[in-house]
């Protein structure tokens, strides 16, 4: 890999859409802020990364590459040589910006990803799920609950779920079984699976019946 003095540029708006793609990613380092460098990936994608060397609030240094975005996100270089200095305090201040971002991920989680990532993780191991059932859990899911699929999941407590299944029932009493056992089963498992996000148990005692 190079030194970071063998590959700095003056990064402007122009210098940035003109940067080629190479086989392999690489970042060119930019003149005007110390470990600002814009990392250039072969599908032709960019972004802004720091090389950050701190000492957090116990005394302990570390040093992390951390992304401060997108190309595309920010207008100019200017605007992402004003995020260095923000990430510098607040690693001073003790905070772990990785993880953070992590958390702030997991607990923005919607039905529908969730979905996504229990079927993902069904379609492995002894006994795969089938093709047709989790196409099925799709289409059920996406059409009766399409007023919750795409939240948080994290908001769906209890009491508006049990409120969702009762209403539901009303309509199509059938369908409204099916798609609560596919709920269930997606929500148990992202209990399980996703403990940051504090999920509360199935409320099974006050299903509508």
């Amino acid at each position: 890999m190079p030194r970071i003095a063998e590959n700095r540029r003056n990064l402007t708006k122009e210098l940035v859409s003109r940067i080629k793609p190479q086989a392999t990613k690489y970042i060119v380092w930019d003149e005007a802020i110390p470990n600002l460098g814009l990392r250039v990936y072969p599908t032709g994608n960019k972004s802004y990364v720091l090389r950050l060397c701190f000492t957090d609030a116990k005394g302990k240094t570390s040093q992390r590459m951390e992304t401060l975005g997108a190309a595309e996100d920010f207008k100019t270089p200017e605007a992402a040589r004003a995020k260095p200095l923000e990430l510098r305090q607040r690693y001073k201040a003790g905070e772990d910006v990785k993880e953070t971002k992590k958390a702030v991920k997991v607990s923005t989680k919607t039905l529908r990803e969730c979905l996504e990532l229990y079927l993902t993780a069904r379609a492995s191991g002894t006994l795969p799920m089938k093709a047709s059932t989790a196409d099925d859990m799709r289409a059920k899911m996406g059409f009766g609950l399409a007023a919750l699929i795409d939240k948080p999941i994290k908001d769906l407590d209890a009491a508006r779920m049990v409120e969702w299944h009762r209403e539901r029932k009303l309509t199509a009493p059938t369908r409204a079984d099916v798609e609560a056992r596919y709920l269930r089963a997606v929500w148990n498992w992202t209990r399980e699976e996703l403990p940051a996000l504090k999920l509360e148990p199935w409320p099974t005692s006050r299903w509508a019946k």
